[in-house]
């Protein structure tokens, strides 16, 4: 199925701890003789983290319906995405980076002292390399 951005999430309370359900109804129709559709099921489940993928693929006995049952936290009452609280320190990606500029700034500093001071004493720094 087509994304559709005026599908409206269902909620069942009564559904574990609570769930969502997107279905999407838009699909190719080819070797299906309908459109093809797509239901996603989100879960309440605080223990699982941000998601945990329970169960996908084709509906049983209904070909070309397609369902996607995930458990997360996100689907339960209350739960509010804060991004400020993730990006409070450096990656570990950022961090080699900025050793890796460092370095190669040291590296480049130290060969210009080498090129000024021991192959050009005579000039001084005003013929630099």
């Amino acid at each position: 199925a087509n994304f559709d951005s005026t599908v409206q999430p269902e909620y069942n309370p009564d559904n574990k701890n609570g769930s969502w359900t997107f279905n999407f109804e838009n699909g190719d129709d080819e070797k299906c003789g309908n459109p093809r559709k797509f239901n996603a099921v989100f879960f309440c489940d605080m223990s699982v983290g941000d998601f945990q993928i329970i169960n996908a693929g084709e509906s049983g006995l209904n070909k070309c319906v397609y369902t996607f049952s995930i458990n997360t936290k996100w689907a339960c009452p209350d739960q509010v995405y804060n991004p400020s609280s993730d990006s409070s320190s450096l990656s570990a990606g950022s961090i080699f980076l900025i050793i890796l500029a460092s370095a190669l700034f040291g590296y480049f500093i130290f060969g210009w002292f080498l090129c000024a001071f021991m192959n050009r004493r005579d000039k001084g720094f005003s013929d630099v390399c």
